[in-house]
């Protein structure tokens, strides 16, 4: 598996998503510490405003990040590669995930240093360590279900697919995420609950325990959704894709 995820990597040695890595997590930490530093709308609730943003922001980034992993193995060879040389395709299929899933981290962990040190320096406020790791930890469990939906959309429908049901999934989480619309639903919406727990955090409604509870279901909805993609896979027609 180790061997698979390296070589997804390498492939993309060329491509632009090696740059968007490392800019895009500095420039939205830089973008939105700049803000905060002068008068602003996230007075007192400065932290969870950020991870809030950045959830909003993931949700519809990762729509067009995934197929940006995914362009080099299409340019060569339209996914046929992997099926010819005997590779298990469900193993594909769950090594692209996992890269997605580490790139994705490194992109969290990289802004939230980058916006913990402006904040340190030049805020110059206390800080609680340990919900600032569970808001970065939240984050990060609660949005990856959307990355076996976006694999499976993108190998599908191509990145156009993704993309537009990217926008109608950040349209409707902000909407329900951040308004009383979503009061009642908002649980059982993957895409919704990153927004909605920052921002119940942030108003005092929920705690930081019960934000656990929804990471562990996030690990385990991202479990169901990779595999039922990775059987599609298995038996998806790369071929008749390949003809099209």
């Amino acid at each position: 598996m180790l061997n698979i995820i390296k070589s997804n990597w390498l492939r993309t040695k060329r491509q632009p998503i090696r740059w968007i890595i490392f800019l895009a997590p500095i420039l939205y930490a830089l973008a939105f510490s700049i803000y905060i530093l002068g008068p602003n709308s996230f007075d007192g609730v400065e932290i969870y405003a950020f991870f809030e943003t950045f959830a909003i922001l993931a949700t519809f980034s990762l729509s067009f990040f995934v197929p940006m992993l995914y362009e080099a193995d299409k340019n060569a060879s339209f996914y046929t590669n992997d099926i010819k040389f005997g590779i298990s395709r469900k193993k594909t299929l769950v090594a692209k995930f996992l890269l997605i899933a580490l790139l994705y981290a490194l992109i969290i962990l990289i802004a939230s240093i980058i916006f913990l040190g402006i904040w340190m320096i030049f805020k110059n406020k206390a800080i609680n360590a340990g919900e600032f790791l569970i808001l970065m930890v939240l984050v990060f469990f609660t949005s990856i279900p959307l990355i076996p939906i976006y694999q499976y959309l993108n190998l599908k429908y191509g990145q156009s697919g993704t993309i537009m049901l990217g926008i109608f999934l950040t349209l409707a989480a902000i909407l329900l995420g951040t308004t009383g619309l979503g009061t009642l639903i908002w649980k059982f919406l993957p895409f919704v609950r990153p927004i909605k727990l920052i921002y119940l955090l942030a108003h005092w409604v929920v705690y930081l325990k019960v934000c656990l509870k929804f990471i562990g279901l996030g690990i385990v909805i991202s479990i169901i959704f990779l595999i039922v993609v990775a059987n599609w896979f298995n038996k998806w027609d790369v071929y008749s894709k390949t003809e099209d």
